[in-house]
């Protein structure tokens, strides 16, 4: 008898596509799946589809409720009530491949793995490739992978490790994927896409998340220092490193959606926070115009040109950015 694998869909607002999300699971070809819809106090009628699939499909869809607070609070109950021995996660707007789960439940078993990192294909509503993203060998790899999805974990190491999803606005997928990467020398990457993140103009990443220049990146990167001040199992700097990239990150966000004087707060907070935290930080030997490896070229000038910078710089640099965000 196969493993069961619970796969965990946060549902909010998705009532256009969650019948087709859930039938993407339902037509898999591994036959033991849960797939739990956690509706997060959706307002349309998003939990009459769900309770609706859930009538029609009671030996694969589990329904639970609760009060809006986001997709890393629905997926942390979707945690606790999964029963699986594997975990996968969904999101509502999403689909899947048929063989998607067989496949991914395969090479976890045959690398003997902890977690599986998969890769995944952006697609339009009508279904056309705009492009697939493929994780690499390269250590690095890992973290270039946030989003819960095209992933699978086994329960025990997540209930082990107590991994949870971190419940503020910015990057609560990132506190649990690099918890997820740093607690174990079994993570692998998987070349197989099975997964289609789908590009909806109306789906949160396109409307809500835009506004996340009024949130800042250091709830998450001290939420992360808290759990994990040092790495536990991958490379010191590459696991600085990321601190570093993610609040240039957002910084380039920042720039490219606020007025200046914005801008030039977030920069001495930012890179306030990077030296208090991380001394040392601009002497990390990742960041390079040609490292870390895997990372994408435009990323690492970034990140190495507003390190090395003196701060004049620094804020011409994002200047340009802003210039470029009024341009797009």
């Amino acid at each position: 008898m196969s493993s069961l694998v619970s796969l965990i869909i946060p549902v909010y607002n998705g009532q256009a596509y969650l019948e087709s999300c859930v039938k993407a699971v339902l037509r898999q070809s591994y036959p033991e799946i849960e797939c739990l819809l956690i509706d997060d106090g959706s307002t349309d009628d998003s939990l009459k589809v769900a309770r609706d699939l859930e009538a029609r499909f009671p030996e694969h869809v589990k329904v639970f409720t609760k009060p809006n607070g986001g997709a890393a609070s629905a997926r942390n109950m979707g945690l606790e009530k999964a029963t699986g021995e594997f975990l996968m996660f969904a999101d509502n707007d999403d689909i899947m491949a048929p063989d998607y789960v067989e496949k991914m439940v395969a090479e976890l078993i045959r690398r003997d793995a902890d977690m599986i990192f998969g890769a995944y294909r952006r697609v339009s509503e009508d279904g056309k490739v705009l492009y697939t993203r493929t994780p690499t060998a390269d250590p690095w790899s890992p973290y270039c992978f946030a989003a819960p999805w095209a992933r699978i974990l086994k329960s025990s190491y997540v209930r082990e490790h107590g991994l949870t999803f971190g419940e503020f606005p910015l990057g609560e997928d990132s506190y649990f994927t690099v918890q997820a990467n740093d607690c174990s020398d079994k993570v692998y990457p998987y070349t197989y896409a099975g997964y289609d993140w789908v590009d909806h103009p109306t789906s949160f990443s396109n409307t809500v998340q835009k506004k996340s220049s009024q949130v800042s990146a250091l709830t998450l990167l001290n939420a992360l220092l808290a759990r994990h001040p040092k790495a536990l199992r991958t490379d010191p700097n590459l696991y600085e490193y990321f601190f570093i990239k993610y609040a240039v990150w957002h910084l380039t966000y920042i720039a490219r959606t606020s007025p200046k004087e914005e801008i030039r707060q977030a920069a001495r907070d930012y890179f306030s926070w990077l030296d208090a935290h991380l001394p040392g930080w601009r002497k990390n030997p990742q960041v390079s115009p040609f490292k870390p490896s895997g990372e994408q070229a435009g990323i690492r000038l970034t990140v190495w040109l507003l390190a090395k910078s003196p701060m004049h710089l620094k804020l011409a640099i994002l200047w340009i950015y802003r210039a470029l965000g009024k341009i797009t």
